[in-house]
Formats: C-alpha cells, structure tokens, sequence
C-alpha cells in the first residue's frame, strides 16, 4: 500500500509525489484513486501538502493502457456494424499477490473519462468468470486422464490427451427454473458471427465468451467444482 513509504522505497518500487503545497492535478485513475483515498481520511491533497508513496509501476501502466486499447480496437472491428460501439468502456490493472496495486487503467481515455469503471464501477461479474470455468473443466480432464487405467507415462501424453478432449458444443440449451419454466441460453454475437457454431473448441468458446458453451462446459466440470 501506499502508507508505507519505508517499505515501499525498500522494495525499489516506484513512488509517485505528490508535491507540497502545490495544486497536483492527476495525470492518470491511479493518481486520481489516490486523491479520492485520501479525501476519505478527511485530507485534502490540494491543500494540505501531503508526500504520498505508492508503489506505481508507469512501465507496467503503460503496457496495461496499450492492452486496453488493442482490446477495444480489435472488438470494434470485429462488431463494426454494432451501435454502441462508441459506449464501450474497458480498463485493467495490475497487482501483487500482498495487496499492491502496481497498475490501474481505469478507463480506455484519462483525458476524455474521469469515470474509473475498475474503481468505481459495480457489476455483476458476467462472462469474467468463464475461465474460472474452464479452468475448472480442464483441471476435471486432467484428473481424469491421470486416473484412467492406462494413465499416461509423460507430462507431454497428459498435455495432448486433454487436448483432445478441450471441445464443447455450441449450441441451443435451456435450463429448468422449476414450475415448469425453461430460460434458454442465447449467445451475444455481432451479425457476422453464427448464432451457435456446434463443436469447437475451448479456446474459440472462450475467446468468443460462447454462453450456451460456458453453460455445458460448467455442467461438465460439475457446478460444485466451478465454484
């Protein structure tokens, strides 16, 4: 965190100054994060000359903010004729396994959106929680490959016998809500992609964030072991 300056120079992490008695207008979500932070102690940073350490990485920032913009550039073009392309807003950040914040990109434009989506925004996760299941259907195929009679002798058989087995289907399915109610699972899709594409594999469900495979591959590692 940044209320540690000690600890933070110890480290070599980089710090971001706040100068004292200087207006500091904010130059990035990160800094402007921390400006709201510390209004929240009863601070003003505009006024009360404060010093503030933050382990701030602009190297990893700037790499994020370039991420950011690749993902928004290709979505676009690949859903050119989508109508609220001009709505879309994205961010990343970046931290240490102990709570440090190293990067934060809050929104696809500093200059143009003050709003941090990452910060403030509050959403239900959606298809951000689709690796997690995946993930948990491939750790599924690889016990199951491990524990078959003939369990493979490398890390390599292992490896291509779950490949092999990394498909799911694409297709039309509903889910019972009980008194005789069915939702049916619909893909969100730009015009030039197919509603369903049948089998497929893992890394295309996943990259095209296919909701009606999420579902089978979910059902297929077993919703208990997913969450």
């Amino acid at each position: 965190g940044y209320d540690s300056a000690r600890e933070a120079v110890t480290r070599n992490l980089r710090k971001e100054v706040i100068p004292r008695r200087e207006r500091c207008g904010s130059n990035s979500y990160y800094v402007e994060y921390v400006r709201r932070h510390i209004g929240d102690f009863g601070f003003s940073v505009d006024s009360d000359g404060l010093n503030i350490y933050i382990p701030r990485d602009d190297g990893l920032e700037r790499v994020l903010e370039k991420s950011v913009r690749l993902t928004l550039d290709t979505y676009r073009k690949r859903h050119a004729e989508d109508k609220d392309n001009d709505l879309l807003r994205a961010g990343a950040f970046a931290m240490r396994l102990n709570g440090d914040m190293l990067a934060l990109v809050g929104n696809i434009d500093f200059s143009r959106f003050k709003y941090d989506v990452m910060a403030q925004g509050w959403r239900q996760p959606g298809s951000t929680f689709k690796p997690f299941v995946y993930g948990s259907l491939v750790e599924r195929l690889v016990n199951d490959a491990i524990d078959a009679s003939d369990a493979p002798k490398s890390i390599e058989q292992i490896i291509a016998d779950v490949e092999k087995e990394s498909t799911v289907l694409d297709g039309p399915i509903g889910i019972a809500l009980g008194n005789g109610e069915v939702k049916t699972i619909q893909n969100f899709r730009s015009n030039r992609e197919p509603l369903y594409r049948g089998q497929i594999p893992f890394a295309l469900a996943l990259g095209e964030s296919r909701n009606a495979a999420a579902v089978r591959a979910g059902n297929r590692a077993g919703i208990k072991n997913v969450i």
